[in-house]
């Protein structure tokens, strides 16, 4: 059970990347007190958590009734964490003040008084479309208490990381945060390859028989 917690946790973690959210985070609540920051990232988490837990429990079934098969899905959601990815490593321009740039694509536009736990901070900086086809998938993997472990530990590590945000921006800087974001980028990139290889593989196997 603990392995399978481990091989369900860490993709799920690099995708989701929470350090990633940092700089939207701030960005988004420059002049917030601590106590509505702290209220805006638990919204946001647990917001993200129930997209997941929804999209790992009826995901497949969502598939079949479609006529989609599993390796479809492999591929199509290599691709798009290929271009998240991708976006990931172009990072690093300066967030403008009105219009904040998401990884995920577009850009949101900061209002005066806007809650922006649901959106853009809980969809779709935590439960991004990698991350909803990644719980897809390990959903046909791993049993369901596992995978809900996964996204429940991801989601707390994300409320932590966010909570902390300020002290990390101050430690860390923009540099710093740019960095991990492009490492976690490449990781992104890395595991998006291997899902459109074993989508292939899946296809292959079913085009032998």
């Amino acid at each position: 059970m603990a392995s399978e917690l481990v091989l369900a946790l860490v993709p799920l973690f690099v995708i989701v990347d929470p350090l990633a959210s940092v700089a939207l985070f701030l960005a988004l609540t420059p002049e917030a007190p601590m106590r509505t920051r702290i209220r805006i990232a638990v919204k946001a988490c647990a917001f993200a958590a129930g997209i997941l837990l929804l999209f790992a429990f009826v995901g497949r079934s969502i598939l079949d009734r479609l006529g989609i098969e599993l390796y479809s899905l492999q591929v199509a959601g290599g691709i798009l964490l290929t271009l998240i990815g991708l976006r990931m490593l172009r990072e690093g321009e300066e967030i403008p003040h009105d219009q904040i740039p998401l990884p995920t694509g577009g850009s949101h536009a900061r209002r005066a008084g806007q809650d922006p736990s649901l959106v853009p901070l809980g969809l779709p900086m935590l439960a991004g479309p990698g991350a909803i086809s990644l719980v897809i998938v390990q959903g046909t993997r791993f049993h369901y208490s596992v995978l809900a472990g996964a996204i429940a530990l991801t989601m707390l590590a994300s409320l932590a990381i966010l909570l902390v945000a300020a002290r990390m921006h101050a430690y860390v800087g923009e540099n710093g945060t740019r960095v991990i974001t492009r490492i976690m980028g490449l990781l992104t990139v890395a595991f998006a390859v291997q899902y459109v290889l074993d989508g292939i593989n899946g296809w292959l196997d079913v085009a032998r028989t």
